[in-house]
């Protein structure tokens, strides 16, 4: 208790400061008071049509300085951000996020064959490769005995039925387009390692990611000519408010 009403007593008096060796020192702990309030949470959209036509609407933004210029970060392939330059605090405000829907993958998870053809129809772009896995995963059915043959590169599925034997050749690492970014532009393509596996009952494929993640660099690109394309558009909209697109 007399501790708590010491601590009161000195908390009443005046800041005292001294100077040491060119440096500043308080008698108590100091706590220092924003610049500037905390803006508003970001607006969310889904689509990067959606997020242009605000940034061309130049609303919440700009009752800020017009002089500085805005940014809009290209964050990653299903996230893009508007941006204002450093304010006084050193912080910068968030006027608008876009977010992708996207469907849920399954690359490197075993799938039974009906979940697979699933993913693959609802997931996937309508190529031509991806009909060829289609055609390939739908000639098991749940009363043929399956065997393997995988020499590491390609595989070759028997499927024995009561009127005889057929093999079907895997497709070797094919190349396919999830879904994976704004449904605005053109999903990348990328190479996959297919693959087959015995289950209890019929037989599961899988999907492998082969392209060690260049896609992404891919539909970040994409998305920055989708940006730069709307506002060459629309420039009666950005005449008076300098955009920099950064990636």
């Amino acid at each position: 208790m007399i501790k708590e009403a010491l601590q009161y007593i000195v908390g009443l008096s005046d800041i005292k400061t001294i100077e040491h060796n060119y440096e500043v020192y308080a008698d108590r702990q100091l706590h220092r008071v924003p610049n500037e309030i905390d803006g508003p949470d970001p607006l969310g959209v889904n689509t990067l049509s959606g997020f242009m036509d605000y940034v061309a609407a130049n609303e919440g933004h700009a009752a800020e300085c017009t002089d500085a210029p805005l940014y809009i970060q290209i964050v990653s392939p299903t996230e893009v951000r508007l941006v204002s330059v450093l304010n006084a605090d050193n912080k910068r405000s968030t006027y608008i996020k876009a977010t992708a829907l996207l469907p849920e993958q399954h690359f490197g998870r075993v799938l039974d064959q009906e979940r697979f053809l699933i993913w693959l129809r609802t997931s996937f772009v309508e190529t031509e490769n991806r009909q060829d896995m289609i055609q390939f995963c739908g000639c098991v059915t749940g009363n043929d005995v399956v065997n393997l043959d995988d020499d590491g590169i390609s595989q070759k599925v028997s499927v024995s039925t009561f009127v005889g034997t057929k093999d079907a050749i895997a497709p070797t690492d094919p190349i396919l387009c999830p879904y994976r970014t704004f449904v605005d532009i053109e999903q990348p393509e990328s190479q996959f390692v297919f693959r087959s596996q015995k289950l209890d009952l019929g037989v599961g494929f899988v999907l492998y990611e082969a392209d060690g993640g260049a896609w992404k660099t891919v539909a970040m690109d994409t998305i920055r000519k989708y940006i730069l394309k709307y506002m060459e558009e629309h420039q009666e909209a950005f005449e008076h408010r300098e955009v920099i697109v950064i990636c």
